[in-house]
């Protein structure tokens, strides 16, 4: 048998009243910094993940600048190679003709 007093049982309903009130906050509390934390890494990876697609888009510019200068040296190489050829040729006439007016002089 247990003895309760007359205040005791009166401010019980007002004490658990409380604790009832202050664990609902609490319970609301946490599930809105559980949102809040979900929204954040959620944001956090969306900015991760735009940040790797930036790097990737300025990864494939950066390849196909690299591939056009490449295409560019190239060609530039070839019209050298041209001009050394047409220039060798030139040379190789130029050469002859020496050689054919240094043999008719000497004759």
């Amino acid at each position: 048998m247990h003895f309760t007093s007359d205040r005791l049982r009166r401010d019980a309903i007002e004490d658990a009243t409380k604790i009832i009130s202050d664990f609902q906050q609490l319970a609301y509390s946490l599930n809105l910094a559980k949102r809040k934390d979900a929204r954040e890494i959620q944001k956090s990876y969306q900015e991760k993940i735009e940040q790797a697609q930036k790097e990737a888009q300025r990864s494939k510019e950066l390849a196909s600048s690299a591939t056009k200068e490449a295409e560019i040296a190239r060609e530039d190489r070839l019209t050298m190679t041209n001009q050394l050829k047409e220039q060798s040729a030139v040379l190789q006439v130029l050469q002859d003709q020496l050689a054919q007016l240094t043999g008719q002089s000497s004759q």
